[in-house]
Order: structure tokens, then sequence, then C-alpha cells
């Protein structure tokens, strides 16, 4: 499911179920991607005050010798109320 990752755009909606069977509804906010030397970890999994959601999955070139894409990229997400 997360390939589908790369097609998300603000504005889109995400829908998760947790472990209690309830629906959480988010909006997508912005989406960026980030080379996987340089990832800006506090941003993305930094406490937050607000209910937030981060996807991340892997895009990007793909480094045949190391056998990964060299790129990240992060859905960041809003619970809607």
């Amino acid at each position: 499911m997360f390939y589908r990752l790369l097609e998300m755009q603000e504005g889109d909606r995400v829908s998760i179920t947790g472990e209690d069977g309830e629906l959480y509804e988010y909006d997508v906010t912005h989406t960026a991607d980030f080379p996987k030397d340089d990832f800006p970890t506090q941003e993305v999994f930094g406490l937050s005050a607000d209910d937030e959601l981060r996807l991340i999955t892997c895009t990007g070139v793909f480094d045949e010798q190391n056998g990964r894409h060299l790129d990240n990229r992060v859905v960041f997400a809003e619970a809607i109320d």
C-alpha cells in the first residue's frame, strides 16, 4: 500500500484503522522528499502538540550497488476533528 504514497498530495485524505477498530482520518498538509543521508529526523519524528501522522516510503534513484533508494518521501497529515 505504501507505493501509493508517491501519488498523495495536499488535500488528500488518509484513513487509518486503530487497534481498537476505530477509524481515524487525516488530511494531507504536504509531502516532501528527503535524501536518506540528510533526513530531518526531528521534523519527521519530533513531538507535536497536535494529532499528526507521518507516512514514509522510499523514492528517488535506486542505488544498485547498495540495493536501496537514495531518498524518502514523507507525507505529513493532520487529524480531522
